[in-house]
Order: structure tokens, then sequence, then C-alpha cells
């Protein structure tokens, strides 16, 4: 179920990276996202973005270090 409309993104979750593992490692770097398993989709997370623009930048580095942390994790893994 994809959402349409509002304030929500709904990206992958990096290959090999649970989407509730994600959401954790997000948490950690300051940024809440849902698991996709919430709204039907465990290859994904969500997150809201009504928020001011300031926010929203200070955000991306911190979601670029959560992705390459689980990047780092799988490479660990294998």
């Amino acid at each position: 179920n994809l959402p349409e409309g509002a304030f929500y993104l709904f990206p992958k979750v990096p290959q090999g990276c649970t989407d509730f593992r994600f959401s954790a490692i997000l948490k950690e770097k300051l940024v809440l996202a849902v698991p996709g398993t919430a709204f039907g989709d465990s290859r994904c997370v969500r997150f809201a973005y009504c928020c001011d623009i300031d926010t929203i930048e200070r955000a991306i580095p911190r979601i670029a270090e959560a992705v390459k942390i689980a990047n780092e994790e799988k490479e660990k893994s294998q």
C-alpha cells in the first residue's frame, strides 16, 4: 500500500537491512521513521516531512550516516 499524497516519504531500506533495524539506526541518529511493515511493505520506512526546512536539512546527513551504518553491518555479516 503506497501512501498517496500527504507529507510522507516511503523509501526502501538499504538492501540486507530490515525496516525495524533501519528505523532503530535512524533513531540513534535522532531521525524518526516508522517501519514500513506498519504500512504493508517491510522493504521501506516512512518519514513524515511536515516540519521546517532547517530540520529536514539537518536530517539529510544523518540519514546518509544511517545508510552507511546499515551497509557496514551488511558487509560484516557476510
